[in-house]
């Protein structure tokens, strides 16, 4: 809600598809010179502009219904709006949360990480904050090459440490590396969900295609309890590249860390009201206050400082019906069902 959302620049190629083109600055203008009064100037120069490509993704959510609901629609008309509106409602917040999920991942798919390696239906995972009973899932290896396909989430245990996932079928994990993806969202490798803040902020890729220092996140392993001199640092370091933080986002836990700490130092009295009806403890940086927004879907143990302005998320429209056919409801071949 706080990043600007826009469809500008969103072009369909010829082959089809869709793509976003945009520069980034990775340099400065070096065409300065200082001189005695009637001398040669120094060389011009250009501030160093890369083109960054980036694929629109495509998303989709199906739903199925009985024919016989349909029948409601003459018989009990209300009945049948409820039906509807509760699957409806089901798809949208379904689709709303799984957003929350890719804002942060980091365009595999990922919903959890193999902790410990078993040939087994039964596996242990990072977190099983994303598994829920009757997904479909893959289970991959780090280049996508898949462990176990088109298997169904049975069972999830997040009381126990580590988390564990029942499948529908047994499979051989047999490295930490291996995960649970979206069944078909990253088969071979080949991305198919947009770009997130895990993949943004991994300074081991090349964020789009794009190979440069200064598009590099600033990442600051902490490997402690947290403090408001290392936030600071961070802040700094990013002063130094030409920018400053305008919001932080982290877990839930993390902001009870951070909440601890402004208690200890007495200085925590209320939460502090930011434009847009936010609401969130402050990081006090030189004049500005910097709100600190807990997220439930943020990854746990991480705090993202981000300078707003600079996000953007690209789409090409809203979550919609399809309608090509004229109809939102299309009837599955050979059966009293609708799509």
């Amino acid at each position: 809600q706080r990043w600007k959302r826009t469809s500008d620049g969103v072009k369909t190629k010829k082959t089809g598809g869709k793509y976003v083109d945009f520069p980034v600055i990775v340099g400065r203008n070096q065409g300065i010179s200082f001189r005695q009064e009637m001398e040669t100037l120094g060389n011009p120069g250009r501030t160093r502009i890369k083109e960054v490509n980036v694929p629109v993704y495509f998303g989709y959510v199906r739903l199925r219904l009985s024919g016989p609901l349909f029948e409601l629609a003459d018989e009990d008309a209300e009945s049948f709006a409820d039906a509807i509106d509760q699957e409806m409602e089901g798809v949208k917040e379904s689709a709303q949360k799984d957003e929350g999920r890719i804002y942060y991942g980091d365009g595999t798919g990922r919903l959890a990480t193999i902790s410990v390696t078993a040939n087994s239906a039964t596996q242990s995972v990072d977190s099983a904050y994303w598994l829920e009973i009757d997904q479909e899932v893959d289970v991959v290896n780090a280049s996508g090459t898949a462990i176990g396909t088109g298997l169904t989430v049975t069972a999830v245990d997040d009381t126990v440490t580590p988390n564990t996932v029942t499948l529908s079928g047994s499979v051989n994990a047999t490295a930490n590396t291996h995960f649970i993806v979206r069944a078909g969202d990253f088969t071979g490798g080949v991305q198919r969900e947009p770009t997130g803040l895990a993949r943004i902020t991994d300074n081991s890729v090349n964020l789009h295609g794009l190979n440069d220092p200064v598009w590099k996140a600033i990442i600051a392993p902490l490997n402690g309890n947290i403090s408001e001199n290392y936030m600071t640092t961070v802040a700094d370091r990013m002063r130094v590249k030409g920018t400053k933080p305008t919001a932080i986002f982290t877990s839930l836990g993390v902001r009870r860390a951070y909440a601890n700490l402004l208690v200890q130092q007495r200085r925590f009295n209320d939460t502090v009201d930011f434009a847009g009806g936010f609401k969130g403890l402050a990081f006090n940086y030189g004049s500005k206050e910097i709100p600190v927004m807990e997220d439930p879907d943020a990854p746990e143990g991480r705090m993202y400082m981000i300078h707003e302005p600079d996000m953007r998320i690209y789409q090409a429209k809203e979550w919609s019906f399809e309608d090509k056919t004229g109809s939102m409801f299309v009837q599955v071949s050979n059966t009293d069902a609708f799509d």
